[in-house]
Formats: structure tokens, sequence, C-alpha cells
């Protein structure tokens, strides 16, 4: 019986060094897996910053982009409506002339002199 509860209380002693054992590997798993998140968490935040950074310059260069197409759609609008204004012109000369040189033609007789006045006034016009 002695040798039973010998036994027994060698039995327990060895269970309570195994459970030391492992509450102390438990803890130092606790605190290696504390560090591992706080360094996660530390490379998280600075990759959420990062990719701010990165948004913002893709931002400004779209922004920049937008501007610049839309500062030449501008131009090249500006040049189209000016080039049409001025064949617009050229055109209604051209047809105030016609009608004048037929009305002179009609009212003086004579179409050299009709046509040196009215190569003179279009030349002042201009």
């Amino acid at each position: 019986m002695t040798k039973l509860l010998l036994d027994r209380r060698q039995q327990l002693e060895k269970l309570e060094q195994v459970d030391v054992e492992v509450k102390n590997k438990l803890d130092q798993a606790q605190k290696e897996f504390d560090i591992v998140m706080t360094d996660a968490r530390k490379k998280a935040w600075e990759i959420e910053k990062s990719a701010e950074s990165i948004a913002k310059k893709n931002k400004q260069k779209i922004v920049t982009d937008a501007e610049t197409q839309a500062a030449s759609i501008v131009s090249t609008a500006e040049k189209s409506i000016e080039k049409e204004r001025l064949n617009m012109l050229n055109s209604i000369k051209s047809k105030v002339v016609d009608l004048s040189l037929k009305l002179n033609e009609k009212l003086f007789d004579k179409e050299q002199v009709n046509k040196d006045f009215m190569e003179k006034e279009l030349n002042s016009i201009k």
C-alpha cells in the first residue's frame, strides 16, 4: 500500500511539473503571439498609410491629366470656332461683293469701273 501511495505521489508530482511546464509554454506562446500581432498591426498600418499616399498621388495625376485634356479640347474648339468665323466672314464678304458688283453693273453699266471700285472698297474693309 505504501508503495502504491509513493507511486501515486510521484505521478502527482510529475503531473504538477508537467502542468507548470505547460503553463510556462502557454505564457511564452501568448507573449510571442502578442509580439507577432503587434508587429502585424504596425505593418498593416504602414501599408494602409502607403496605400493612401499612392492613392493621393494617383488622384493628383488623374486630375492633372484631365485638366490638360480639358485645356486641349477648349483650345481646339476655340481654334475651330475662329476658323469657322473667318470662313463665314469671307463667305459673307464674297457674297456682298458679288451682289454689289451686280447692282453697280446695272446702275453704272461699266463693269471694269465697278470692279475697280469694289476691290478698292473691299481692301479698305480688310
